[in-house]
């Protein structure tokens, strides 16, 4: 009850009887079975709804595995909601595409995670948005607004194609599949903590914006240098202000060092 995922590990014929359907209606969502044995039944763990991963199957390009019949042979009429998810390539249990990212905040963190990613995926639309006007026109530029060694040569290649630069921020909530948070989170200079404490009240209203410009479910990465438990009160400020839309809340720490952090990007020797 409340887990993400079921791991099974041992050859035991009872694995392929247990419930499924009613194990899925208790976890969190997405929810994963991995089967380190090739024992159960992923064609119908995925009709139920499972990411289902297991030794020696093979991966789509987007890395999920393709146990899934088409829609006309697994009982699923191809005109209803379920079968038109998997048509036009929307995920299943999210029901979102994730081929756009949106990353609120253009500075230091956001602008070369994110030209990484453009460079990285070409099939993904990345957009990184800020309301500080300068800064995005310094993005469009060439004169960027920071300096990092190798971060102009990635932007100028994938700027205009699928990086882009902009200050429309509900604009890119509302096209995103995924959205970054990156921005600053300085340290309190008054109130409780002062001097010591991280000021969250950026991230929160980032929080505050998703929630309200959201048209669509939304996988929200917190991507910037927060102390620990920050997802937990990003994850109240949009179950405060949300409406009938559904948000996944990760977080993605970084470990990036000034003049280091393209290489560091391209060859990180760990991601969380």
């Amino acid at each position: 009850d409340g887990a993400h995922a079921i791991v099974v590990l041992t050859e035991w014929d009872e694995f392929k009887t247990y419930p499924y359907h009613e194990f899925y209606a208790t976890m969190m969502k997405p929810a994963f079975v991995f089967d380190g044995r090739n024992l159960l039944n992923h064609a119908e763990l995925q009709r139920i709804g499972f990411e289902v991963h297991a030794i020696g199957k093979g991966r789509n390009a987007d890395g999920r595995m393709n146990m899934l019949p088409a829609p006309s042979r697994m009982g699923t009429p191809i005109g209803s909601p379920r079968a038109q998810q998997l048509v036009d390539g929307r995920h299943p249990v999210l029901g979102i595409k994730m081929d756009k990212i949106c990353c609120i905040g253009a500075g230091y963190v956001g602008g070369p995670t994110c030209a990484t990613i453009a460079a990285k995926c070409p099939h993904i639309k990345v957009t990184i948005v800020d309301l500080n006007e300068a800064r995005i026109n310094a993005w469009n530029s060439d004169n960027l607004p920071i300096y990092e060694p190798g971060l102009d040569d990635i932007v100028k290649k994938c700027r205009g194609k699928n990086l882009f630069f902009s200050t429309d921020v509900k604009g890119a909530i509302q096209e995103a599949d995924i959205i970054f948070a990156s921005v600053n989170t300085p340290t309190k200079i008054k109130g409780i903590g002062a001097g010591r404490a991280a000021d969250l009240r950026f991230i929160e209203s980032v929080g505050r914006t998703v929630a309200e410009c959201s048209n669509g479910n939304k996988i929200i990465i917190e991507k910037s240098t927060v102390p620990v438990r920050t997802a937990e009160a990003l994850d109240r400020v949009l179950t405060a202000n949300k409406g009938p839309h559904n948000f996944w809340i990760l977080s993605n720490p970084e470990f990036l060092a000034e003049g280091t952090a393209m290489k560091d990007l391209d060859s990180p020797d760990r991601v969380l």
